[in-house]
């Protein structure tokens, strides 16, 4: 959940209809006090959880425009237009009193995207499920006041593993997912840094909280931002910022 400029707003939906209320509780919150879900990409992990949120509360849907058609199927025709908006990469819209501007990622699922947030006091990039970086994604991160980066999995625990050698290539391939050192050479590239950075979609087989931190503390990353955080697939990681 990130709430910026006193609003709430969820990314993605991959998770159960009952973890979606347990989490919010845990805040104080309902989904009644969430403003909008913001889906990145169609991936199961991603959206499973769509169709019971749609039905069991008053959401709203914002995804990305070839994704529409795909969700609408699963939601029905009568979504479109009432909670069910779509967004086209590359453009800024205003949101509640927030500007949210999706941009672009390479990952292979049609139109993936990362997203840049600002309420004119500060600025939260999100970016991840993508398997490489450019400078202009570099330019989303830079200056912000977090960052949310992808820190999948460490190569050669992919290669040893028990995956299938196709899943191996999608993983490891340009369109596929972001290691814990592309993830560290990107932020430790930015000629001006994040002032914080949350490490996270870490890969419960290929990696672990540890791998991550050991990488992290043999980087030059923590003496460039004032915080560096790990998250948990498995409990709450809250960072202010």
């Amino acid at each position: 959940m990130l709430t910026l400029g006193g609003k709430h707003f969820l990314i993605d939906c991959g998770i159960s209809y009952r973890r979606l209320t347990e989490g919010l509780a845990l805040e104080g919150l309902g989904t009644e006090d969430i403003e909008a879900v913001l889906i990145t990409h169609t991936h199961t992990d991603h959206v499973s959880g769509l169709p019971v949120w749609f039905r069991q509360t008053g959401l709203r849907f914002i995804v990305p425009e070839m994704a529409l058609r795909r969700i609408a199927v699963c939601m029905g025709g009568a979504a479109l237009g009432s909670r069910l908006f779509s967004f086209v990469p590359g453009e800024d819209y205003a949101l509640d009193g927030i500007t949210f501007h999706p941009f672009p990622v390479e990952h292979d699922a049609p139109e993936t995207v990362g997203f840049s947030f600002d309420d004119g006091t500060a600025r939260f990039t999100y970016m991840t499920d993508l398997g490489a970086v450019d400078e202009w994604h570099m330019g989303f991160c830079s200056g912000a006041d977090l960052v949310f980066l992808e820190a999948n999995h460490e190569p050669e625990l992919v290669e040893v593993s028990y995956y299938p050698q196709a899943l191996k290539r999608r993983i490891l391939g340009p369109r596929g997912h972001l290691s814990n050192e592309q993830a560290l050479s990107l932020l430790g590239s930015l000629k001006r840094p994040p002032r914080k950075v949350l490490l996270g979609h870490l890969s419960e087989v290929n990696n672990s909280p540890g791998r991550v931190r050991e990488r992290v503390e043999a980087s030059g990353v923590p003496g460039m931002v004032s915080e560096v955080h790990i998250a948990s697939q498995r409990k709450v990681t809250r960072v202010t910022i």
